[in-house]
Parts: structure tokens; C-alpha cells; sequence
């Protein structure tokens, strides 16, 4: 599930990636996504290549949202990690959809915060 900042962005990003299927296309290839060195490549321009690696990503979101207090399953969910308990994996089909809204939306809403208080901090 995408927060309203996201599909916000998203609507915004759609006159420039115009009818490709991805937001950030290859920019050799348009019918294939941004490569893995792109991304590294900008973390490397902003000075950050020593300090965050696109998997990093990943890693501050579930950090993060197991300290907000969302239970794991949902995280899990998120991320689209496979259930590592098989028997569990072979009952459970739960999607967790509901949750991952509110959990999206409320992350959202938490970088949105930390980037006002930067930006007030800055000033």
C-alpha cells in the first residue's frame, strides 16, 4: 500500500517517465528499471556512499517500524520477506493489508515530520 505522499510523487513523476513502466527507468533501457549502481551512484554524489547503501533502505524502514510499535508480520509483510517457519508459510496467507496502510501512511507521515524539524533546525 502507497501513503498519499507517495502517490503524490508518483502522479508527479508520471509526465516525466511518461508511458514507461517504471518510475525510475534505465537510462539505457527504458523498458527495464533503474540498476542497483544508479541508486549507489547517487548516494555517491551526495556524499553518502560511505555511510548507506540502498539496502539501507530496507534496514531504517524495519528498524524503525518495529520501534513504532508495528508488529513484525506486517513489517515482514512489507518488505516481502517469505515466512521462514514453513508450516506457518503453509497456513498463514494473511496479507495484512489493513495494517500495512496505516503503517505506510503513519511512516509517511514520521519522514514528513523529521523533515520539517531538519528544515526548522537549519534555519
Amino acid at each position: 500500500p502507497l501513503p498519499r505522499q507517495a502517490v503524490s510523487i508518483l502522479t508527479t513523476m508520471q509526465p516525466i517517465t511518461g508511458q514507461s513502466a517504471y518510475v525510475f527507468p534505465n537510462r539505457d533501457d527504458r523498458h527495464k528499471p533503474m540498476s542497483d549502481a544508479a541508486f549507489r551512484q547517487a548516494l555517491k554524489k551526495l556524499g553518502w556512499a560511505t555511510i548507506y547503501s540502498p539496502h539501507g533502505t530496507r534496514t531504517t524502514g524495519s528498524t524503525r517500524l518495529n520501534e513504532m510499535g508495528y508488529r513484525s508480520d506486517a513489517i515482514e509483510a512489507q518488505l516481502a520477506h517469505a515466512e521462514p517457519n514453513s508450516v506457518r508459510r503453509a497456513y498463514n496467507h494473511a496479507t495484512y493489508m489493513v495494517e500495512r496502510a496505516e503503517m505506510m501512511q503513519h511512516w509517511a507521515d514520521k519522514l514528513d515530520q523529521w523533515k520539517m524539524e531538519a528544515s526548522d533546525a537549519a534555519i
